[in-house]
């Protein structure tokens, strides 16, 4: 069932559909039908639990993905913003740049599945205060306790611990080693997979056309965008839930592992804030459309299969047969 048939549907007739699903797939627990805003569009899906995890039942479709030009800003708009970009070649449009930033255009065939709401951390796993291995970091854990680190609200030892300080308790977290590979595998043995770079931009567009979700410039006074001041009354905000319920796309620091080949989307790690881009080029890899180069991509998974990604994400989806429907 495609996005257009299934808005046609009543809530009736959807939430018979929801409970379709579950008896099938006793493992997804559905709650209710919800509804997501999103830019002005409204779009009423079935949530589900499955084990303390909420997943939104997504519809297929054949939208239209990736990139060749901007959907609403106007050359005069685009040309201010080249102005203040720092990797835009002097010989090269603002347009030609997201080009070869972004993903090809294309259309692509997505199934109908059902998606994690929100990502898991790749390589932290949260342990007791127990633990016999904390003692290795007692002197740090002491320090952050007392307070003498910048930050009083967490403490990341990379590839090692994390602390995080939260409602006055400390969670820990101790880090594993996973690659792709194992992540894949271990997801398999339940029925799960990793989204495909079609099926994540999909999820994550929502089959907009504009460079983010929120169009195609990002104006910190309209916008709540992460790591900036934010706005007052902001009249978009990507720390909220898309149009498909999912939190996702929304942080450059992160990088969302999907399939092979393209292995890493929803981030650059933080490439171009560490390196004080602008904003329009700090952001661009929150844009769902956004493709790491096969350097960086390479980059990226030596330092996973080395252990050294520890700003790694992921989510889960589960494909449903056309059966069902």
């Amino acid at each position: 069932m495609n996005k257009e048939e299934f808005e046609t549907l009543n809530p009736s007739e959807k939430q018979n559909l929801m409970l379709k699903i579950s008896a099938a797939h006793p493992q997804f627990k559905f709650l209710n039908l919800a509804t997501f805003s999103c830019g002005g569009d409204s779009f009423e899906t079935g949530v589900f639990d499955c084990k303390g995890s909420e997943f939104v039942f997504i519809p297929s479709g054949e939208p239209v993905l990736g990139w060749d030009d901007f959907a609403v800003l106007d050359e005069i708009s685009a040309a201010k913003i080249k102005e203040q970009c720092e990797f835009c070649g002097s010989e090269q449009s603002l347009r030609e740049y997201v080009a070869q930033q972004t993903s090809p255009l294309r259309r692509a065939k997505i199934s109908a599945m059902l998606a994690e709401r929100r990502v898991s951390e790749l390589s932290w796993f949260e342990t007791g205060a127990d633990d016999e291995r904390l003692k290795a970091y007692e002197r740090d854990i002491e320090q952050f306790l007392r307070g003498e680190y910048k930050s009083s609200s967490a403490l990341i030892l990379s590839g090692a611990l994390k602390l995080v300080r939260e409602e006055g308790k400390i969670r820990a977290f101790l880090f594993r080693d996973m690659t792709h590979e194992e992540l894949e595998a271990s997801l398999q043995k339940d029925g799960f997979s990793l989204p495909s770079e079609d099926e994540w931009e999909y999820l994550a567009g929502c089959g907009a056309r504009t460079l983010w979700r929120f169009g195609d410039e990002p104006d910190p006074s309209e916008v709540a965008l992460p790591h900036e001041k934010q706005p007052k009354n902001p009249k978009f905000s990507l720390f909220e839930p898309n149009l498909f319920g999912l939190f996702i796309a929304s942080d450059p620091y992160a990088v969302e592992i999907v399939n092979a080949p393209a292995y890493f989307k929803g981030g650059d790690g933080g490439c171009a804030f560490c390196g004080g881009a602008p904003l329009f080029e700090s952001v661009l890899s929150v844009s769902p459309f956004y493709a790491m180069d096969e350097a960086m991509r390479q980059d990226y998974l030596d330092f996973l299969s080395g252990g050294e990604l520890d700003s790694a994400i992921y989510r889960r989806i589960f494909r449903l047969k056309r059966e069902l429907f």
